[in-house]
Parts: C-alpha cells; structure tokens; sequence
C-alpha cells in the first residue's frame, strides 16, 4: 500500500521505499559517445555503413544497460538495478550478516567479479560490502556510502 512496484530480475516486488541512491556513469556516457561519434563517422567516410553502424548500435545497448546504478531499500529486501533495469540483484535483509563501507579502487565500474566479492559500482573510492548467510560477499557502490550502510545497518536484524 503506497509502495512503488519495481522489477528485480524475474520477480517483481512491492515496497515502500526507505532509502534509494543512484549513481550517473559519466565516464560511460563520455566514452560511448566518443566511440558512437567515432563509429558514424567512420560508417560515411570509408562507406562501411553496416559494420560501423553495428558497432554504434552495440555501445549504445551497453551504455543503456549500464548507464546508471539504482540501490533501493525497502522494507524487507535492497535491490540493486543497473541501467534500463535488465540486470538487477535483489537481496533480502534477513540474509545481511555484516554490512561496512570500504574503499575500492576508483578504476573499477560495472558488475565486477573480485576475490573478495561481486562489486557493482560505476565509479569512487568507497563501497557499501555486504556479507550475506551463504557467505557471499557483495559490494554497492553508492553517491552517499555512508548513508547507505547506516540505513542498512538500521534494517537488518544480524549486522
């Protein structure tokens, strides 16, 4: 009741949402243009229209699907959602052992497999680090990660 409905993979869910952040992919954007930009060029100078053209529409899908990082809270679970909202992570809050801020490096953006974890960040030096029942250990990026953990602090019954 009075919740937003948002789509988390395969389900959706309803709830109220308690806190959201998102972060803008400046460098993703920059660099998709450029290499847009470069590729039409490309297309109507030298003629090869179709593989150009192919490449432009390739960078922009990339770009829709990862021009942004939505992290909502609701009150049961966070959801993590990438661009256009094709690739998502929902976490429910009753798995959340442990939740932190650490730093990371500034050069890593995307869904990032590291040894200590999955991170899903588009930028800074910070991240929120998730320690799930299972052992999993996920890393947010967020605009305000202090923010983010305190309010995840607050949620979670074990951290």
């Amino acid at each position: 009741p009075g919740g937003r409905i948002h789509r988390s993979g395969a389900r959706m869910t309803t709830g109220q949402t308690v806190h959201e952040q998102r972060q803008v992919g400046v460098g993703i954007l920059l660099m998709t243009v450029a290499v847009v930009g470069f590729c039409l060029v490309m297309a109507f100078t030298t003629r090869a229209v179709v593989p150009f053209s192919a490449m432009a529409a390739l960078f922009t899908v990339v770009w829709l699907l990862f021009y942004k990082l939505t992290v909502r809270v609701d009150r049961e679970a966070l959801t993590a959602t990438f661009g256009v909202g094709l690739l998502a992570r929902r976490i429910l809050l009753s798995e959340v052992r442990g939740v932190a801020v650490v730093p990371v490096s500034r050069g890593l953006t995307g869904w990032v497999l590291l040894p200590r974890g999955r991170l899903l960040t588009l930028g800074g030096a910070e991240a929120v680090e998730l320690t799930l029942d299972s052992g999993e250990v996920l890393l947010l990026g967020a605009r305000r990660p202090r923010e983010l953990m305190e309010v995840i602090a607050r949620r979670c019954p074990a951290s």
